[in-house]
């Protein structure tokens, strides 16, 4: 068998033709940070910016797009390349901690969306999320994360 019968009936993978994942997912990570996949990011149109609803009796939270003027806003972020589908963070580390949010885990959730908004219930059944970013984070990320939580008006 000479080496050209090795690479016979492979085919190579086009990234550009993986399917789109259509499901909204949030992820709440440790600290806080709200995570969006593109079809979360979209379920909220695309929004420069949000505000952070919380139903404390259902355990719903809420992300509603608002103006990037808004004092109550929060910006949303592409985090990474700007190519391809991406990821969209939203600072939530105070809005989790005054509303006692558990943020010891990162959890993703389906959000579902409700009018304008795009909620994430608390109560789903939410796999943890680990990576190998979880066990350690580089140094530069946890400053930049550090200096996000001391300026709230940065959030």
């Amino acid at each position: 068998m000479g080496d050209s019968d090795l690479f016979e009936g492979f085919v190579e993978f086009d990234r550009r033709s993986a399917p789109i994942n259509t499901t909204p997912y949030v992820t709440v990570q440790k600290k806080g940070l709200l995570s969006l996949n593109r079809a979360a990011y979209d379920a909220i149109e695309g929004a420069d910016a949000v505000t952070l609803l919380y139903h404390p009796d259902k355990r719903v939270i809420a992300l509603r797009p608002t103006d990037p003027s808004n004092p109550r806003a929060y910006p949303v972020r592409r985090q990474g390349s700007t190519s391809g589908p991406g990821t969209f963070i939203v600072a939530g580390t105070a809005f989790a901690q005054y509303h006692q949010i558990p943020t010891d885990v990162a959890r993703r959730y389906v959000g579902k969306p409700l009018g304008n908004l795009l909620t994430i219930d608390l109560n789903d059944d939410a796999p943890v999320v680990t990576g190998p970013r979880a066990s350690t984070a580089p140094p530069q990320r946890e400053a930049r994360q550090a200096e996000l939580e001391e300026r709230p008006d940065q959030e």
